[in-house]
């Protein structure tokens, strides 16, 4: 079989990988399960910090109402961080590594500040769950609807969060002799409640990270 990577992006988030992929005579299958929409926001409490978990995170949430000048804005990584700032926000907290040490970094940052979690109707709330019902505000600012299609069998396949895995295996089963990349330690614990065994997990998960892994063979 010609070497084929699936990725569970949509064909515009990877365009660039591909280039470099097809390059090397490597075929690269993107396709994400996962569409989304906006939710109604309603706050009515008082918050110091906000913690976005991801740059979709941001945009549903700034789409409705502007992040407040006077809170702390933490994020979880450097993507979530970079979108961030081209919204025109500054980052006080931005976590690193993998997501149980940024749970408990930013737990640890916050003190007794009250924090914000903005996040998707299906969101598993990793970090948010480390905190006290009194210390946090919990709202769905947008729905992930999982679509289940069949994919075409690949020789690796990469697995970027928890839901996607969901929905891969809602109409598919991996082939024999493949390797899977699970992109940060949520993704992989997904796919190890499966039974799935995960060659690589990037801890620190990005693109360019991961096209190093791809071509570290």
């Amino acid at each position: 079989m010609t070497e084929r990577i699936f990725i569970s992006k949509s064909a515009s988030e990877v365009s660039a990988l591909k280039n470099v992929l097809h390059s090397k005579g490597i075929e690269i299958l993107p396709h994400s399960f996962l569409t989304f929409s906006s939710s109604k926001i309603s706050i009515n409490d008082s918050f110091e910090v906000v913690f976005f978990g991801s740059p979709r995170a941001v945009h549903y949430f700034d789409d409705q109402m502007k992040i407040p000048t006077s809170v702390k804005i933490a994020c979880i990584g450097p993507a979530t961080r970079d979108f961030i700032r081209k919204l025109g926000y500054n980052v006080d907290f931005e976590g690193a590594g993998p997501i149980d040490l940024v749970g408990k970094e930013f737990k640890a940052w916050c003190g007794k500040q009250k924090v914000l979690f903005p996040h998707s109707n299906i969101s598993i709330k990793t970090i948010s769950s480390l905190f006290e019902p009194a210390q946090k505000l919990e709202i769905e600012t947008y729905k992930t609807t999982i679509n289940a299609c069949g994919i075409e069998p690949c020789t690796t396949y990469v697995f970027t969060s928890p839901s996607n895995v969901t929905g891969f295996f809602m109409r598919n089963k991996l082939p024999k002799n493949i390797r899977t990349i699970a992109w940060g330690s949520s993704t992989e614990k997904a796919l190890l409640n499966r039974g799935i065994h995960v060659d690589k997990t990037l801890h620190q998960p990005s693109l360019d990270n991961l096209k190093a892994c791809l071509l570290s063979k």
